[in-house]
């Protein structure tokens, strides 16, 4: 996270410390898409490439004695990312911040905080959900049982295959990781099978929002899942888990998420303008290492 950008002159320095500490604070611990993207880089630039290299063929073959061996080229293709701008601001009036003995303006800075790390999360989420692999647990033509198709080990047992079968790589302690909404989870954590993570916790390092493992998976909660309200004949809410191996998405950023502090302009100098802004694309670098669940849950809208 870089360094708080500033053109409030007439802010103290102590202030503008504490603002950007409050800010990176509510950011930092709240963002985990930088977990299960795993290929990454930075630089100015309008588009920015990240190369995706393929397997090589398997060596079933004896060598033979005295004789060389046939070097075999490596091939790559370009996935290329297109850095756009985001970002989100609110004003603080000097009026307000005397009413609240200043507590306000750290109020201010980590609500921004929060706001960019779920923004950055739920981008990392979208473009995952661009996965051209889909497990469809609900059927819109089934609106008497939709409700009840919930995600199963079963279903997750099949994410774990196709991901097993594309030969996609694990993360550390040997699992996948399935990004999930709290919904979702509610309905795991109930399954035989189902894991909590202070068991393994010493084996392995915990991921942040890693809530416990199943089926060869690591389950992440978030609520940058997005929920497609009413789905189907039965007005059914449903739920895209993703299922991700390594190399499966890529960030690509221009410049990072930073807290943003602009004015006063007003003649008074009155107001303040707190936002963050950054420049990034999150985007998918290997279909086959990816595959999406969709499905209902016991907790969402089943009427």
């Amino acid at each position: 996270m870089a360094n708080v950008v500033t053109t409030a002159t007439h802010l103290d320095d102590a202030l503008i410390t504490l603002l950007d500490k409050a800010f990176i604070v509510a950011g930092q611990d709240n963002i985990i898409a930088d977990q299960f993207v795993t290929k990454k880089m930075s630089m100015n630039a309008k588009s920015i490439e990240i190369i995706k290299y393929a397997k090589m063929a398997k060596a079933t073959s004896t060598l033979i004695e005295g004789e060389d061996v046939d070097s075999i080229a490596v091939t790559d293709s370009k996935v290329t990312f297109t850095p756009a701008e985001y970002g989100n601001v609110v004003t603080k009036t000097s009026l307000r911040s005397l009413q609240s003995g200043g507590q306000i303006d750290l109020g201010i800075a980590q609500v921004v905080g929060y706001n960019m790390a779920e923004s950055f999360n739920a981008l990392a989420i979208l473009a995952g959900e661009g996965s051209a692999n889909e497990i469809t647990v609900h059927a819109t033509n089934e609106a008497a049982t939709i409700a009840g198709n919930i995600l199963t080990p079963d279903h997750l047992a099949q994410a774990y295959t196709d991901l097993s079968a594309n030969n996609a790589m694990k993360y550390a302690g040997d699992a996948y990781v399935a990004v999930c909404h709290p919904h979702v989870v509610h309905d795991l954590a109930d399954s035989t099978g189902w894991k909590d993570y202070q068991k393994y916790a010493d084996a392995v390092p915990i991921m942040k929002n890693e809530v416990g493992m199943i089926k060869g998976f690591r389950i992440i909660q978030s609520t940058g899942v997005s929920i497609n309200a009413n789905a189907g004949a039965s007005n059914v809410d449903t739920y895209h888990t993703l299922c991700v191996g390594n190399n499966a998405l890529g960030y690509a950023e221009a410049q990072a998420p930073t807290l943003k502090l602009t004015g006063p302009f007003d003649r008074l100098g009155r107001m303040v303008h707190v936002g963050w802004y950054g420049v990034f694309q999150f985007g998918i670098v290997d279909q086959d290492a990816l595959t999406m669940v969709t499905s209902s849950s016991s907790q969402g809208a089943n009427s």
